[in-house]
Formats: C-alpha cells, structure tokens, sequence
C-alpha cells in the first residue's frame, strides 16, 4: 500500500489522471539512455534464406544472442554511441558491422553472410 491506499497500479494511474488538472505537473515519459536496443536478420549471401542459427553478438562479447530459425534477432542492452557487432554462423564467414546506436531501437538492414568454403575442422561426436 502506498500513502494513496492503493497499491502501485493505483498510485500510477492517480498520478496519471492528475496531469490534465489544473496546477499539476506534466509528467514526460522517463527515456532510458544507457543502453537500447538493437534487432535486425541474418539471411545468406543471396539474400532469400535465413541463416539459422547465427550468432550476433558485441565485438567486446559483453552480450550476444542466436537468431530464430527466420534468422531474426533482438540484441538487448547494447550501450549508446558506436558500437561492433560480429555475426556468425555455422560454415560462414564472420561479418563485423560498426553501427551508431543513437535511439532506443536500432533497426539493422538485412545482414548478409557468405559461405567459407573451407572449414578449419568439424569434430563429430556420437553415442
């Protein structure tokens, strides 16, 4: 309970309601500016298919994510200013990408791989 009586739903919305009568402040949304976020696709060299999985992730690995298998990611928390992205996928060429995040939601154009065509080894383990 707060000095309302109500809990904190209530006190939001009296807080809320408050701001049309006379001799209330405006309340301006609170805007985070530490970090963003920052979501876009992996697809292949051509374009047309998803790359799944990938892996995107800072270049300093602080945070990283896999892609769905539409090749689609959200990266969370990725501080303001110029940032490095690395994307990779299993049997691709690793793609660094300097980005400005400058907004709460960066939105990335489709992130093409190409295919490596040599791989440095492929360890298969089974049961």
């Amino acid at each position: 309970m707060n000095a309302f009586g109500r809990g904190p739903v209530g006190a939001t919305l009296l807080a809320l309601c408050a701001c049309g009568t006379p001799g209330a402040s405006y309340l301006s949304p609170v805007r985070s500016t530490a970090s963003a976020v920052v979501v876009g696709t992996v697809l292949d060299s051509t374009g047309t298919h998803p790359l799944y999985p990938s892996r995107v992730e800072l270049a300093s690995g602080s945070t990283f994510v896999l892609g769905d298998s539409l090749g689609r990611f959200t990266l969370p928390a990725v501080p303001r200013g110029n940032q490095t992205l690395r994307v990779r996928g299993i049997g691709f060429i690793e793609q660094r990408i300097s980005i400005v995040v400058d907004r709460d939601t960066v939105r990335l154009p489709a992130i093409r791989l190409w295919r490596n065509h040599t791989l440095d080894s492929v360890r298969v383990i089974a049961p």
